[in-house]
């Protein structure tokens, strides 16, 4: 096992090139000492798997034979430490697409001796190979005059992909034992988006220049107030929208101060670009919105409600989720009750049945306890008590009897039920009080089953599309509407005849209610929809998404993000708050009262006009007879 990797090197190499170009190591120079210690004191700690990759010009077989030299005697001072892969230009073009989806290449060194041969292999690396984010070490060979100059290119080819983490070496014409190393700092207090090698170490005689063992260093922590473009859009309470006096647009909301934090922490510069949506990637490829500019590289990064989707990230870069949203349906309120029914919801159904089929057993004992002999009636009713029935009713209402039953079982039974009575009226009344005073309606709709049943429509952002596309149900019944049209539904959906809902989250609900309290209420449906994860997307080879994402960490375990959100909503706006002032009645609550009254006064001069005319019409047929 002592030569496995030299042996597997060998086989690799044989296999791509049919025949072996590997021996014994012959020497030993700086720029093999320089690139064993990098393999030892950065890649080792992250990895035991390296990926090497060679290119040479094919009409200079020397310097093919001389890569491949540098490549054995690397093999062979890391062998028993580390795991290669050797591949050339010509295996990484024809490697299979399918496997390199499941393990991108991380942790890369190129062996190359011009530029030419480095555009030769690097015209393959592509971000389904590779990863962007990686390391990449990147050794000439050649030891040429102009090696500065391909450096810059390298760097300058580099940058266009958004590779950042790279690091070139190559040796000195001046010594063998020496090598040096550059890299290029894209962001700088001198300048944006440039290219500049500067040299990061110089190895000389087994030893580096400079102590430190930090061989690929940030480069994105601090972007020295350069500037980044933010696309956004209008999305309350994520991303609120205000031209201020001087015809500047500003932003505020929970986005807004996460964005504003992360170019505190980045020091960076915001330049805004407002667009109508936050937009998204259609089946067949093309963009809208906020995601076309990422996509066309417009814009460097979009935030504001952004919704991290599988689709989406087949195109573009997303860092980590930082918020989690819930979808809710904003439905109309309840019908308002009717006079009659007010006067009936303080009671249950159930309790209701309950205390009829009390009065109608109570009605039944007095009909049956009748029907047997007067002293029997005399010691249930009370002697001298004609009419039990009218009386069960006037103690039922918390009227008086002037008359009371004399035995001890008459008043017993009396006792009970004006007991019963009591608790029952007391009970009722308290209710029906609290009743009147409020804003007595239905309840709201429930789901969306019940929605359907009751012939709702549903209105949906047209960026939410992809959400109800599943659902034939809801998207037979749906109405997609651009943003410039959610104050024109909120105005309908404080209607209670109105038949619809719109597709909302919580946070926007919540900060909707705040902004209405106290003169209007938006109601939901107690069913979620959907979940949301909030996420920033980026072109899908940006540099910036590792350095976003720690401080995304950062801010959530910190608490940071609920402590924005809190600054904007507030999700006991969700429940509709029931004010404890003290209110006048008013006649229209207590309408119910009055058409009792009048129907009360109608059926007793019914009654009156049915007596008078049954009495009359008596007299005549005692006259004829």
């Amino acid at each position: 096992m002592k030569y496995l990797c030299c042996f597997l090197s060998f086989c690799v190499m044989r296999l791509s090139n049919g025949q072996s170009h590997f021996h014994i190591p012959k020497y030993n120079n700086g720029i093999i000492q320089a690139t064993v210690d990098i393999i030892e004191k950065f890649y080792m700690d992250r990895t035991n798997t390296l990926n090497f990759f060679y290119a040479s010009l094919k009409q200079n077989e020397t310097s093919s034979i001389n890569n491949i030299d540098i490549i054995n005697e690397i093999l062979y001072q890391t062998r028993e430490k580390v795991v290669v892969q050797i591949e050339n230009s010509w295996k990484l073009k024809n490697s299979e697409i399918s496997n390199c989806k499941l393990v991108k290449r991380v942790n890369n060194i190129f062996f190359i001796d011009s530029y030419n041969s480095f555009e030769n292999i690097f015209r393959f690396i592509t971000p389904d190979k590779f990863d962007y984010q990686g390391f990449y070490l990147i050794v000439i060979t050649n030891y040429a005059d102009e090696q500065y100059q391909v450096a810059k290119k390298i760097f300058n080819y580099l940058w266009k992909e958004f590779i950042t983490n790279v690091n070139v070496i190559w040796m000195p014409d001046e010594s063998e034992n020496e090598a040096i190393v550059f890299t290029y700092f894209p962001f700088s207090q001198f300048f944006c988006g440039k290219v500049h090698p500067m040299k990061l170490n110089h190895y000389r005689d087994g030893n580096w220049l400079q102590n430190y063992s930090d061989f690929f260093p940030k480069k994105l922590y601090n972007l020295h107030n350069c500037t980044l473009t933010v696309a956004v859009a209008s999305s309350p309470p994520f991303m609120i929208l205000k031209d201020d006096t001087d015809g500047k647009l500003s932003i505020d909301g929970i986005d807004a101060k996460l964005l504003k934090e992360l170019s505190n922490q980045m020091n960076f510069n915001i330049n805004i670009v407002q667009v109508d949506t936050q937009g998204g990637v259609f089946k067949n490829g093309t963009a809208y919105g906020a995601a076309k500019l990422i996509i066309n590289n417009d814009v460097n990064l979009t935030i504001g409600y952004t919704t991290c989707t599988s689709s989406e990230n087949k195109h573009m870069s997303s860092s980590h989720v930082y918020y989690t949203s819930k979808l809710i349906w904003i439905v109309p309120p309840g019908r308002l009750f009717q006079s009659f029914e007010k006067l009936i919801k303080p009671f249950q159904r159930s309790l209701w049945l309950c205390v009829m089929l009390v009065l109608l057993i109570s009605f039944i004992s007095i009909i049956v306890v009748k029907c047997y002999p007067k002293r029997v009636q005399d010691f249930v009713f009370g002697k001298g008590i004609t009419s039990p029935s009218l009386n069960m009713i006037t103690v039922f209402f918390g009227g008086p009897l002037y008359k009371l039953p004399k035995r001890n079982f008459a008043r017993t039974l009396l006792g009970c039920f004006m007991v019963y009575c009591l608790i029952i009226k007391s009970t009722y009344t308290g209710a029906l009080f609290k009743f009147i005073r409020s804003d007595a309606r239905d309840k709201d709709v429930s789901g969306v089953k019940a929605m359907i049943k009751q012939n709702f429509s549903f209105y949906v952002v047209d960026s939410s599309h992809d959400l109800v596309h599943e659902i034939p149900k809801i998207l037979n019944r749906s109405i997609f509407i651009p943003r410039t049209m959610l104050s024109e539904i909120h105005v309908h959906l404080l209607q209670p005849e109105f038949k619809g809902a719109l597709l909302s989250s919580e946070e926007h609900l919540s900060y909707l209610n705040m902004k209405s309290f106290p003169e209007k209420y938006y109601h939901h449906s107690k069913q979620i929809f959907y979940v949301f994860n909030l996420c920033i997307y980026l072109h899908r080879q940006s540099c910036f998404t590792e350095e976003i994402n720690q401080h995304l960490l950062k801010f959530a375990s910190n608490g940071l993000i609920d402590v924005w959100a809190s600054q904007f909503i507030d999700k006991k706006c969700l429940t509709e708050k029931v004010s404890t002032l003290p209110t006048q009645l008013t006649n229209e609550k207590l309408l119910a009262t009055y058409e009792i009254l009048f129907v009360g006064f109608l059926m007793s001069f019914i009654i009156f006009i049915a007596e008078m005319s049954i009495s009359k019409i008596s007299k005549r047929l005692q006259t004829k007879l």
